[in-house]
């Protein structure tokens, strides 16, 4: 019963984390105009789904092998570093060719 628990609160913390992406992109991006579309959350959401696809079948069976939380924590990492470069200000510039060569 206390590996149910477990799953439900780590369910639960991982989907309370999707109005603090919105918060932390809508605080990142504060300086764009009126008129220009704030990036999607869409790399995140992913980054928290793939984290829920290790995380909770690792908590619901209890082990303390060190490999999957390891092999988990850099792919979520991994996964965070690429939805913050993706969502960044550079991923919006328009791609400006050289005229001199």
């Amino acid at each position: 019963m206390a590996a149910r628990g477990s799953v439900a609160v780590a369910l639960i913390a991982l989907l309370t984390c999707y109005p603090v992406v919105q918060l932390v992109l809508c605080l990142r991006h504060r300086q764009l105009p009126l008129d220009r579309r704030r990036p999607s959350a869409w790399p995140f959401v992913l980054t928290l789904a793939v984290t829920a696809l290790w995380l909770l079948p690792v908590l619901g069976t209890r082990t303390s092998q060190p490999l999957p939380l390891a092999g988990g924590t850099l792919l979520t990492l991994g996964l965070l570093g690429w939805a913050w470069r993706v969502t960044g200000p550079a991923a919006r510039r328009p791609l400006v060719w050289p005229t001199e060569y």
